[in-house]
């Protein structure tokens, strides 16, 4: 029960198999976030790779999760796994509904249906410490779509850099879906919540408010 240390968390099995130094690691796991169950299946490099000593030699990784209704993967190698560097690993997501992964988020997500997402996902320039990019995005879901790459700069300086585009996006529907997210429950001094304040809709697409 690790539910101190992250609500609601439980492990149920974790199997880790590392025959030897120079053969593959193969890891199971089985957790609970809540009531959502979370399985993970994953075979990686060997683990004479993490040793100081050893030189860099490309590090596969193939890892599946599912949680709930929904399954994501990630699969491709990093030319340096101790340096994190020269990472190239494919990631893609199923999920039939966003909301089911509300427990895993640690707050209410809208019920956005059909979401699938693939890119390619690399390390900057100096490895994972600098940042690192999404390359060839492709979003879906039943209101809409987007594609494009980005890229987060963790440098002296945090940037993000994004050139994305979408063919369809129904605002309407997306706004409908946040509207319906729940409203947090009352606390335990029977207190009625604050009422949600009504959204003004302005003529703006684009909030004029500054970023933080």
């Amino acid at each position: 029960d690790l539910s101190g240390r992250i609500a609601g968390l439980k492990i149920d099995k974790l199997d880790i198999e590392a025959p030897k130094t120079d053969q593959p690691m193969k890891i199971a796991a089985a957790v609970r976030v809540g009531d959502t169950p979370l399985t993970a299946t994953g075979t990686f490099g060997p683990p004479g790779l993490l040793l100081p000593a050893a030189r860099p030699a490309p590090f596969p990784v193939d890892l599946t999760i599912q949680a709930g209704t929904a399954t994501a993967s990630a699969r491709g190698s990093i030319a340096d796994v101790r340096a994190m560097t020269g990472m190239n690993v494919a990631v893609t997501a199923q999920i039939p509904d966003l909301s089911v992964l509300s427990p895993l988020a640690g707050r209410p997500l809208p019920a956005i249906k059909t979401v699938a997402f693939h890119g390619s996902l690399t390390d900057a320039n100096g490895g994972f410490r600098h940042g690192a990019a999404l390359h060839g995005i492709t979003l879906t879901s039943a209101d809409g779509d987007l594609s494009g790459d980005a890229a987060v700069g963790l440098a002296a300086r945090a940037s993000l850099t994004a050139d994305l585009k979408s063919t369809r996006v129904d605002l309407d529907a997306i706004q409908a879906a946040v509207d319906q997210i729940p409203a947090p429950s009352a606390p335990s001094s029977g207190a009625a919540p604050p009422p949600r304040p009504q959204k003004q809709r302005g003529d703006t697409l684009f909030s004029n408010q500054p970023i933080p």
